[in-house]
């Protein structure tokens, strides 16, 4: 027989299984397990960033953005920066 897959998503998709509790983030890598066909192609990106869970997405391409990265940028301007009073970056000040 074949070796098994190790994929992120596994263990926690068999302790759900079984009745125990999961916390949110191994409750997010046991659906991406399951919703990827248990990774049976291989450990890829599931190549769907308007799921709501694509940013637990443990095998996700990380330039790919997510909607809620999208819409920051389109917010703020800028990928990981917030605006303040006098544009991008920096600290408010506050006077």
């Amino acid at each position: 027989m074949g070796k098994m897959i190790s994929a992120k998503g596994r263990a926690e998709l068999i302790k759900y299984r079984d009745g125990k509790k999961l916390s949110y983030k191994q409750s997010a890598l046991a659906k991406c397990y399951e919703c990827c066909g248990f990774y049976a192609d291989g450990k890829l990106d599931c190549l769907i960033p308007d799921c709501p869970l694509y940013g637990c997405m443990p095998y996700r391409n990380k330039a790919t953005k997510t909607d809620s990265e999208t819409l920051s940028i389109a917010k703020n301007g800028v990928a990981g920066k917030k605006r303040n009073k006098e544009g991008i970056g920096g600290r408010d000040v506050l006077r």
